[in-house]
């Protein structure tokens, strides 16, 4: 997926030029809203470290789909005095998300756009996260957030104390968003998402395989994949030029353990350090907006 900076820079862009002066807070949130579940996944894995990766991955799978990251978006629209606008507005951002999503090349990997319905993973593939294309859409997702931060001092809050019966319904949809992922799980795994089923069944000679941003280690006999469930398969077919390197691959296996790799890319930490970058950005945005609300309201009451 493209980094969470050139998100904010394309959800701003269009979310405003469809919904005039729609609040920032919501773009930036419907612009992070589909990535929770990866975010999520990784703080899962460090509390429950005995957790079936399979599973998980599946759950993830299902609750990054279209359908399920627009039930979160009336929860999160459900806090807010104008619910239906701030809904149109994270539900943009939630589509333009996905949408820039699938027209990255990413192996193994894709967004659900029409589940519970379908549940294959769409990847159009027209750049990597390591293109030119990437990197324009990282810098204007970057200068856009600076152009239009002072906002975050002059925009009013637009959470204000809520009817019990809002924020219960905010709660309901909330739920709705942690469980229903479990009830669809054999969605995904019917359809392969991730290759979680050929993992878990043990791979045969000559299935295909592809990894989406694995680790890939090296040394003077070897070259090793590893997977996000932690298995390990020895490759060949690849001219590593590191000790340690993320990389995507297309292949078949030899054996259960082995792997002869047909096309591979291998990646940069950049997508990683300017999403970090970008959702520290999506927080702090949100901190001042409260804390200059806040001030103001003190301000006023004296």
């Amino acid at each position: 997926m493209p980094n969470t900076l050139a998100h904010l820079g394309v959800n701003g862009l269009i979310t405003r030029g469809l919904i005039k002066d729609a609040d920032l807070k919501w773009v930036y949130l419907g612009a992070v809203i589909p990535d929770l579940p990866w975010i999520l996944q990784r703080i899962v894995i460090k509390i429950i470290p005995t957790i079936d990766l399979y599973d998980l991955r599946l759950y993830c799978v299902a609750q990054a789909s279209l359908f399920i990251s627009l039930i979160l978006c009336t929860a999160f629209a459900s806090f807010s005095n104008s619910p239906a606008r701030c809904f149109n507005i994270l539900s943009i951002g939630t589509v333009l998300h996905l949408i820039l999503d699938l027209l990255q090349t990413k192996w193994a990997n894709g967004v659900n756009i029409f589940a519970p319905f379908d549940w294959q993973l769409i990847n159009v593939g027209f750049f990597w996260p390591e293109s030119t294309l990437s990197y324009v859409l990282t810098v204007g997702g970057g200068l856009y957030w600076l152009w239009y931060a002072r906002l975050a001092l002059n925009s009013p809050w637009s959470i204000h104390f809520l009817s019990y019966k809002r924020i219960g319904f905010a709660f309901l949809m909330s739920a709705f968003y942690l469980f229903l992922p479990v009830v669809y799980v054999d969605g995904p795994a019917t359809a392969n998402a991730h290759f979680v089923t050929t993992l878990r069944n043990l791979p045969k000679d000559n299935d295909y395989i592809e990894f989406d941003r694995a680790t890939l280690t090296k040394d003077d006999q070897s070259s090793i994949i590893h997977s996000f469930t932690g298995q390990e398969f020895i490759v060949t077919g690849i001219k590593a030029s590191s000790q340690k390197q993320l990389i995507s691959i297309q292949g078949h296996f030899n054996t259960d353990k082995t792997l002869l790799i047909s096309q591979y890319h291998i990646h940069t930490k950049f997508r990683d350090y300017a999403s970090y970058l970008g959702l520290s950005l999506v927080l702090l945005f949100w901190c001042v907006n409260g804390t200059a609300f806040a001030l103001r309201k003190a301000s006023k009451s004296h």
